[in-house]
């Protein structure tokens, strides 16, 4: 009898779970084929993402641009703002790595 019903729920699903696994756009903004570029640079969300949370550290000025495509170059150009300041480098390593954790 469970076993009945849960295979029933599982059904009921299916079409919807399906059609979840195969999207392959980006879960936040729904515009642009899925890709760790897009998810932690390009999309909308991620480029206001990292815009307000540079903007609360005085960074405001490493903030993303439309045109900028590849994360590893943005992050690259970030750190060279900061060459010989090693403990300024080490803290926008640490709170880039906390910003791609937390999108």
């Amino acid at each position: 009898m469970y076993t009945s019903l849960y295979l029933n729920k599982i059904l009921q699903w299916a079409p919807l779970l399906y059609l979840m696994l195969k999207k392959k756009s980006c879960p936040h903004c729904d515009h642009a084929e899925e890709s760790i570029n897009n998810l932690l640079l390009s999309c909308v969300f991620a480029r206001m993402f990292w815009s307000k949370l540079l903007q609360r550290v005085g960074l405001q000025f490493l903030a993303t641009q439309i045109g900028e495509e590849f994360f590893d170059d943005w992050w690259a150009l970030g750190k060279n703002q900061f060459e010989g300041w090693v403990s300024l480098q080490k803290g926008l390593n640490s709170l880039v790595t906390l910003g791609m954790w937390t999108l």
